[in-house]
């Protein structure tokens, strides 16, 4: 495994942290309701589970015996109460905790085998995969549909995927 492939990892989700509160610092009040079927998530509801995906995954990983981050017990006590400006704060917590967390994993873990949640097996690097930068990426692009259906006109692609206003 290549040396830095944990820190490769670690900086592919702060990138996604980065551009996740882009998004939402584009957000109105009046959008956090909106909710496209009965069924799916609100854009308030989304912004709670934001900021405990990819930590509570990724801790539970490479925690190994090493007990509870109480900084992600925290968080996901706040979670459930978190409103709009608490959003970019609770990202910032899940960002240290994720720090810590990838801090904790050895690059030869990463390479371990590892059973895959969805079936079959792979390595701890895949599992990591899935459940730090995908997961991140995933609802980064569901928030950024959100905005722009609830209202934002103003956001175009650029926001989603480099976090800076301009034309597609």
């Amino acid at each position: 495994m290549a040396p830095d492939t944990r820190n490769h990892v670690l900086r592919a989700m702060q990138r996604e942290i980065g551009l996740i509160k882009h998004i939402a610092a584009q957000l109105t009040e009046g959008g956090l309701e909106y909710r496209p079927s009965p069924a799916q998530r609100s854009t308030l509801e989304l912004l709670r589970y934001l900021p405990v995906c990819a930590v509570h995954g990724v801790h539970s990983l490479v925690a190994d015996g090493g007990g509870a981050d109480p900084a992600v017990a925290e968080l996901k006590r706040r979670a459930a109460r978190l409103t709009l400006s608490d959003f970019a704060e609770a990202m910032d917590v899940q960002e240290a905790a994720l720090v810590r967390a990838m801090g904790r994993i050895t690059d030869a873990r990463l390479a371990a085998p590892a059973d895959l949640p969805w079936g079959g097996t792979g390595t701890m690097l895949d599992v990591l995969m899935v459940f730090g930068p995908q997961c991140l990426s995933a609802y980064r692009m569901q928030l950024f549909l959100y905005a722009k259906a609830a209202g934002n006109p103003a956001l175009d692609t650029t926001d989603c995927w480099f976090g800076a206003t301009g034309g597609d």
